[in-house]
């Protein structure tokens, strides 16, 4: 059995006519014939009954014809499906992203995506930058959004998507709230509020290297993986932290918020695009041309 055959068995059903059918389909009329004869001796029924009156659908033709018909619908369907995912329409990404990515970047990409394909279905995880990383190599994700800077792990393509810098955020009624900026010098002698260092998450290696840069090695205080946490540390005195600038319009609470004026144009950091040198699933590959579009760099 072919779908040419049904198409023809259809046609058929629908005009009860051997001329008109063969028209409708653009073949000849012995061809129609020879064609629903060889479907009725594939199925071993006779789909039509033939006589004086014209040609009427058999109980058997009555029978087949609606599920012909999905059958049909369903291989345009497949057909239709497996283009669309040639070309990206269609498909499933897996993206794993640091928790900052989640405060204006992602929302964005994720809107557009859902605007431009919405075929497209994406499965999220969040991660810390080295679990990322991780799940990459071994392949659990198709694609991530991890802080940097990062040293491209081998047979990995990394591209810059947004820039931004350290600020520090005072806890109520320091002794700087009321500078406009401060050197992150200054506070060589305050408790920090940190994530943990055993989790060698970018975020955390360039909170200590700030403080490096600065001159000093950071008191730790407390240490805390999420950014809500560490907000909420601080805003209980328990010291000052260092925040990416991409978060700051997220953070609602009595802590103040000052740009560094001694490293900012010192240590370059911000999101970063990680995926799998070679070629990407076209729907991975459109959420990362996506992503590039999205974002402010």
């Amino acid at each position: 059995m072919e779908l040419r055959q049904l198409r023809h068995f259809i046609a058929l059903a629908e005009t009860l006519n051997f001329h008109r059918a063969a028209e409708r389909l653009h073949i000849a009329q012995p061809a129609l014939s020879i064609s629903i004869r060889r479907l009725e001796e594939d199925l071993g029924v006779p789909l039509f009954e033939r006589g004086r009156g014209g040609t009427v659908l058999s109980a058997a033709g009555a029978a087949a014809l609606p599920e012909a018909i999905r059958t049909l619908q369903q291989a345009e369907q497949l057909q239709s499906r497996a283009r669309a995912g040639m070309k990206g329409d269609v498909g499933v990404v897996h993206v794993c992203f640091v928790g900052s990515a989640t405060y204006a970047l992602l929302p964005k990409v994720l809107a557009e995506l859902r605007s431009e394909h919405p075929g497209i279905r994406t499965q999220l995880h969040e991660s810390t930058t080295t679990a990322i990383v991780t799940g990459l190599i071994k392949k659990r994700f198709d694609i991530g959004i991890v802080r940097y800077p990062l040293r491209s792990p081998p047979d990995m393509v990394m591209e810059l998507l947004d820039r931004d810098s350290f600020h520090v955020a005072l806890p109520p009624g320091h002794r700087f709230a009321r500078r406009r900026h401060i050197a992150l010098s200054e506070l060589a002698n305050d408790p920090f509020v940190m994530a943990p260092t055993e989790s060698s998450d970018a975020k955390q290696n360039l909170g200590l290297y700030a403080c490096q840069l600065a001159g000093f090695v950071p008191q730790i205080a407390q240490e805390a993986t999420q950014l809500q946490t560490i907000v909420c540390l601080v805003e209980s005195g328990v010291g000052v932290a260092l925040v990416p600038s991409g978060v700051i319009r997220s953070i609602q609470s009595r802590v103040t918020i000052r740009p560094l004026s001694d490293i900012a144009d010192r240590l370059p950091m911000g999101l970063a695009l990680l995926y799998p040198k070679g070629g990407l699933r076209p729907a991975v590959a459109q959420f990362r041309d996506i992503a590039k579009k999205a974002s402010s760099h």
